[in-house]
């Protein structure tokens, strides 16, 4: 997988666990697409402070996952739902067991929804 797009989702699970200031250069790069020099001129920060920073932000990241484990969990989780889902969508039934299939089915995307 991409690192930078790693990187993104380790963001949005992990980002209160940084400090402020790396979460804000982070978002900066990540979100608006920054590159370091321009970042380094809104900020005031040289490039190599701006490109410390961020670097040191991601290795935190990636030490919350390591420890935590949410994003690995969550991917998990996901995945057993779809395949639920796609097994459930292919079985055909009328009638009332058609609408407890149907019940089931929401009952995945609630729980889906929990992990977001």
């Amino acid at each position: 997988m991409d690192k930078r797009f790693e990187i993104v989702w380790l963001y949005d699970f992990y980002a209160p666990l940084i400090t402020e200031r790396r979460r804000k250069l982070l978002q900066m790069h990540l979100e608006d697409d920054l590159s370091l020099g321009e970042i380094s001129q809104i900020t005031g920060i040289t490039r190599q402070g701006v490109y410390d920073a961020i670097k040191a932000a991601q290795d935190k990241l990636e030490q919350c996952e390591e420890k935590l484990g949410m994003l690995k969990r969550y991917r998990a989780i996901t995945g057993q739902v779809n395949k639920c889902r796609q097994i459930l969508s292919q079985i055909r039934v009328e009638g009332e067991d058609g609408e407890m299939m149907k019940l089931a089915i929401k009952e995945l995307e609630k729980i889906e929804s929990i992990e977001r």
